[in-house]
């Protein structure tokens, strides 16, 4: 397979891009329904960082404040887990989803040295989240290069691959991969 070089600005102006939040602008309106916004609803009132996080939940709205939904459920079935909007396909189709735990015992130390230690006590994934059925996939599972990864953008070139950024050693590293999760290359 031929090797693609992404450059650092590419890879800069995509995340810029990449719309986090809000509205697809290439997706379909239909002139019927106001077009999604996704974001993030936890609660800020607990008495450390830790304990707010954990209560993270994806949601999306209808840009008229109509038909407001919690997604990603499946998610946060289990304890210290939490789910984040994190942005949309090109066409509007798939929510962007991070899923996300952490110990415990890391959230302590954390709050005690008032400092992220994200290479110990943490996980976290990138999710497709289809819109129309509600299906998961998780495509930083498949062919795993860390424990922490964060970010999917669609490259705009065209490949129809997909970057995140993966945490190894402490240090942020950008990626690509394919659409399915799969020949994941820095």
């Amino acid at each position: 397979m031929k090797r693609r070089n992404l450059s650092r600005r590419h890879f800069l102006i995509a995340a810029a891009l990449s719309g986090c939040g809000t509205v697809p602008r290439n997706a379909k309106r239909g002139g019927r329904r106001p077009p999604l916004i996704g974001y993030t609803a936890y609660r800020t009132n607990l008495p450390t960082r830790y304990e707010n996080q954990v209560t993270s939940r994806a949601h999306i709205v209808r840009a008229d404040g109509t038909d407001p939904q919690r997604i990603a459920d499946p998610l946060v079935n289990e304890p210290n887990h939490w789910t984040q909007f994190a942005g949309w396909s090109p066409d509007g189709s798939t929510a962007i989803i991070h899923g996300g735990w952490e110990s415990p015992e890391n959230g302590a130390w954390e709050e005690e040295h008032k400092t992220f230690r994200m290479t110990e006590g943490w996980r976290l994934d990138c999710y497709f989240y289809d819109l129309r059925t509600g299906a998961l996939t998780n495509l930083t599972e498949i062919d795993r290069v860390s424990e922490y990864n964060s970010g999917i953008i669609f490259v705009p070139d065209g490949s129809g691959d997909l970057m995140f950024t993966a945490l190894i050693d402490g240090i942020s590293h950008p990626y690509l991969m394919a659409r399915d999760g799969s020949n994941k290359r820095p």
